[in-house]
């Protein structure tokens, strides 16, 4: 049975997808799950631009952004290539961000420097985090590319945050 509540706020809704997660990983042969609002390849993410702390580019940056789970680099054996992913105790805090090698190589990022996605609430079907739905996020990681445009597209640059952060009425496992 779902309750409105679970669904209609930001903390039930998180609350729901991980008992979904953790309800699907108990299923006698599944070896990993992982959740995404939007991450599935071969077309994954959402279009954004963004700001970068201490850059010298004029205007905004563009990249995909994914809201995934921690798990889902693991679950999808995408290589973690420097940094290190959000833990699951991290995964409602939204000041935390992974970018793909495409991502680092096009801008030059570094593990330590902020992001800021301009990532839009506009739809009321969102949740979003109050404390972090449009802040500034530390990279911590970055992973290694995988398809995102298509299967004969090069890799756009993409950057991951928690899916907590700004959350559909729908989740993939």
């Amino acid at each position: 049975r779902i309750d409105a509540l679970c669904v209609n706020s930001w903390i039930g809704r998180a609350a729901f997808i991980n008992r979904v997660q953790e309800r699907i990983a108990a299923v006698p042969g599944v070896l990993a799950v992982a959740v995404s609002t939007d991450a599935n390849p071969p077309f994954a993410g959402t279009e954004v631009s963004f700001g970068l702390r201490g850059a010298s580019f004029q205007n905004p940056g563009q990249a995909r952004a994914c809201g995934v789970g921690p798990e889902y680099f693991s679950t999808l054996r995408i290589p973690l290539v420097a940094g290190r992913v959000w833990s699951a105790a991290e995964n409602r805090q939204g000041s935390l961000a992974v970018v793909n090698q495409s991502f680092a190589r096009q801008y030059g990022v570094r593990i330590g420097q902020q992001l800021h996605p301009h990532i839009s609430s506009d739809t009321s079907t969102f949740l979003a985090d109050p404390s972090a739905a449009g802040g500034w996020r530390e990279i911590i990681g970055i992973v290694g590319d995988i398809p995102n445009d298509g299967l004969s597209s090069r890799v756009q640059p993409a950057v991951y945050v928690p899916y907590t952060t700004l959350m559909p009425p729908y989740a993939q496992f």
